[in-house]
């Protein structure tokens, strides 16, 4: 039944009035999502709630994000895709027998930062998700397309990445979400203390395995761009889990500032 459905959402409307339609749907039916977006907005770029920049950027950000969620369904071939030369240069850098790390954000569409990593890769790729209810098979399924296998947070994840990296894969990581418990290294991310989870920074030290940050931004109906940079190679000398979260922080924040109406800024980050 998935398959079948799945392969009809293709054909659900993507012009600019459609978009125009679900972004009014969206603010009339999830108000606690665009509430939790003024306040991100407000505390990090100043912007009040009532005033016109405010909702100008709160505008885009939906957009964006009905956009993306839209082009999830299709395959990489139906876009045109820059910066592949560049992270096959990077993919190239940091793939070792030890396994390697993907690390994204939740900025522009980071089931095509996975995809694109996945299609440079000598090796399989496989992205840790955290279950979402009902939408759980539905990713599954999706990331099947992208040639992505999923590891779920609730299903010995730990045990499941190490035999991953072990094997010689690729392993994908969301990273900008806030630990479970709020436990993690305090980063400063926009210049506030943030709690960012530690499994990339330990993974990547413990194993001496390299990362490679990528982010697919959408730039236009029907266009990516890819930007990527190596952030640890093989066989590195890192041992400071903090230090190391601080850089992966970085380097996400800075792709933030560059692209911010691609950020999901309608999520509970900070307290």
């Amino acid at each position: 039944m998935i398959p079948l459905l799945y392969t009809m959402l293709v054909w659900i409307p993507r012009g600019r009035f459609a978009c125009a339609v679900y972004r009014r749907l969206f603010f009339l039916f999830a108000r606690k999502e665009v509430r939790q977006l003024y306040i991100n907005i407000e505390r990090i770029w100043g912007l009040p709630p009532h005033s016109s920049f405010a909702k100008s950027f709160a505008a885009q950000v939906i957009d964006n994000q009905i956009g993306v969620l839209l082009d999830a369904v299709h395959p990489l071939s139906d876009f045109d895709m820059e910066g592949f030369e560049e992270l096959q240069q990077n993919v190239n850098e940091v793939t070792s027998e030890r396994g390697q790390l993907c690390l994204a954000a939740h900025l522009g569409s980071w089931e095509f930062s996975g995809a694109c990593t996945a299609r440079v890769s000598p090796h399989g790729f496989h992205a840790l998700g955290k279950p979402v209810r009902w939408l759980t098979p539905w990713i599954e399924y999706g990331r099947q397309q992208l040639s992505m296998a999923t590891l779920w947070t609730h299903q010995q994840a730990e045990r499941k990445m190490l035999q991953v990296l072990k094997e010689g894969n690729f392993l994908g990581l969301v990273m900008d979400q806030k630990p479970k418990g709020r436990k993690g290294p305090l980063v400063q991310f926009f210049g506030i203390p943030t709690e960012f989870v530690a499994g990339p920074a330990t993974l990547a030290i413990r194993s001496k395995i390299g990362a490679v940050a990528t982010f697919c931004l959408r730039i236009a109906p029907g266009r990516y761009r890819i930007v990527s940079r190596v952030m640890t190679r093989p066989g590195h000398g890192e041992a400071d889990v903090q230090a190391l979260t601080q850089r992966f922080a970085s380097e996400i924040e800075t792709w933030i500032r560059h692209y911010p109406e691609q950020w999901t800024w309608n999520y509970k980050r900070w307290k």
